[in-house]
């Protein structure tokens, strides 16, 4: 039922609408990669309606499409980007802090501490709104 519900809710305009901030960014060229961030950002879409059902807070969709960016662009950062930096705070908390608040210095030290080479389209995309950090932690 609560399916049913989803599908009815989340119509294709939603998602046109979420996607539509975070496909340009991509560069994707490949249709295949497209279908591939499709598919990603409809199954966290699924999932953080789950979690809605159950009480938690509700993530939007833009932050959905946001974090299938991420997923899809880099996905071999994904596991050092979780890790924990700090108890309770992780690299991609760190990250994304810095480039939101614009201090360079704050991200270089980020990436030093977690072993990452510069991103220049990591840091543009985690400077934009809204942030994913704590809906990474869920979903990641």
């Amino acid at each position: 039922a609560a399916d049913r519900v989803f599908s009815d809710l989340y119509s294709d305009e939603h998602a046109r609408q979420a996607l539509e901030s975070q496909l340009p960014g991509l560069n994707l060229t490949n249709p295949r990669e497209v279908k591939r961030y499709l598919n990603v950002f409809r199954f966290y879409s699924f999932i953080t309606y789950r979690h809605q059902l159950a009480g938690r807070p509700r993530a939007s969709g833009e932050a959905v499409a946001k974090l299938a960016a991420l997923t899809i662009r880099w996905p071999h950062l994904l596991s050092a980007l979780a890790r924990e930096s700090h108890p309770g705070r992780t690299f991609l908390d760190r990250l994304e802090a810095a480039a939101l608040e614009g201090d360079g210095d704050a991200w270089a030290r980020a990436l030093a501490d977690a072993a990452l080479p510069d991103q220049d389209e990591l840091r543009q995309l985690l400077a934009s709104r809204p942030a994913i950090a704590r809906l990474a932690r869920v979903l990641l």
